[in-house]
């Protein structure tokens, strides 16, 4: 731990193990000393069922997001559709009504 930090009196071990357990990938630096590959493979052994958890936990979000997603775009889709058969039957439905005489061509 460092021993200038104040803050850093109380915090223990485990600190230090969570964070590069979680974030060893992302941080090359903590509590201003070099991360140690070999101290992050170790860490990610100790929590390991947890990181599997927090994994599958993303995976299962990222799969509901892609199916909203999904789900949206469909419904966008849908309405670009009616809304080209709305304006199909409101030109039509002018056109019959301006035109009398050739009303019968668009049946």
């Amino acid at each position: 731990m460092a021993t200038g930090n104040p803050c850093a009196k109380n915090v223990s071990d485990e600190y230090e193990a969570f964070l590069l357990a979680h974030l060893g990938d992302q941080i090359r630096w903590l509590d201003y000393r070099v991360v140690d590959p070999e101290k992050v493979a170790a860490c990610k052994e100790q929590f390991q069922t947890e990181l599997e958890l927090l994994s599958s936990s993303e995976s299962i979000k990222k799969a509901e997001a892609l199916q909203t997603e999904k789900e949206k775009l469909s419904q966008a889709e849908l309405r670009k559709v009616y809304l080209l058969e709305a304006v199909t039957l409101l030109v039509l439905t002018h056109l019959q009504a301006s035109l009398p005489a050739y009303r019968y061509i668009f049946y």
